[in-house]
């Protein structure tokens, strides 16, 4: 009997000790979890904190953009439609109602985009070599980076942004709210006129926002080539 008691006694230790190793992971875990979260919402926050206001609508060089050349109206979820170009080809997807997938094929040395949406924008490189140029709604400035396969790209809501493609390019692209679209005149025209890179590789676009918001004529939102 005593045995069996000291071995019961042994038996109910090493429960004990597995069941507080359970808890103490199960601790890790929520803390990491809690982490997560928390840098998520500070994410989301920095996100909005640094979209443009609806002011930004009213700004001189910016005009609400056409239809889109792509009705998604008629299409089933899990079907899709193709638009091309001399730029390449865009492929949207209906993953389900209210939600949209865009694939571009684009090739080197052409631009997309010009515009500005009223919510946040998301895209993954798949390949190839992009310049995104993104103005700050906030202090009209400029800012370029380079992004390669696998980025993952964030343009908030109501930033002018354009996509400048160094090498052939595959990216992906959705929205976080049903999308709607602006031109930005400035970057736009550029798009339209089909300059080479290389006229605009050294241009600065920022821009003076007091004067946007006032509607002046003037030099406002075009490029200053660096010395």
């Amino acid at each position: 009997m005593l045995r069996l008691a000291l071995e019961a006694a042994a038996v109910a230790v090493l429960v004990s000790r597995w069941i507080a190793s359970g808890l103490r992971r199960q601790r890790r875990h929520q803390q990491q979890l809690s982490v997560m979260v928390e840098q998520y919402l500070g994410l989301v926050r920095a996100i909005t904190a640094e979209a443009g206001d609806t002011s930004v609508l009213a700004w001189r060089d910016v005009t609400e953009a056409p239809p889109a050349s792509m009705d998604v109206t008629k299409l089933q979820p899990g079907e899709s439609t193709k638009y091309s170009d001399t730029r390449g080809s865009i492929y949207r997807f209906k993953v389900a109602e209210g939600t949209l997938l865009n694939m571009y094929f684009t090739k080197a040395g052409v631009r997309r985009s010009g515009d500005l949406h009223n919510c946040t924008q998301y895209d993954v490189v798949l390949k190839g070599r992009c310049r995104l140029r993104m103005l700050d709604p906030h202090t009209g400035r400029e800012t370029v980076r380079e992004y390669v396969e696998n980025d993952f790209i964030v343009i908030p809501a109501r930033t002018p942004h354009m996509f400048e493609f160094l090498e052939d390019n595959c990216l992906l692209e959705w929205w976080a709210d049903e999308f709607k679209a602006w031109y930005y005149t400035p970057y736009r025209s550029v798009i339209d006129r089909a300059l080479p890179l290389a006229d605009t590789a050294r241009a600065d676009f920022s821009i003076d926002v007091a004067e946007q918001r006032r509607g002046a004529p003037g030099g406002a939102g075009v490029a200053v080539l660096a010395q």
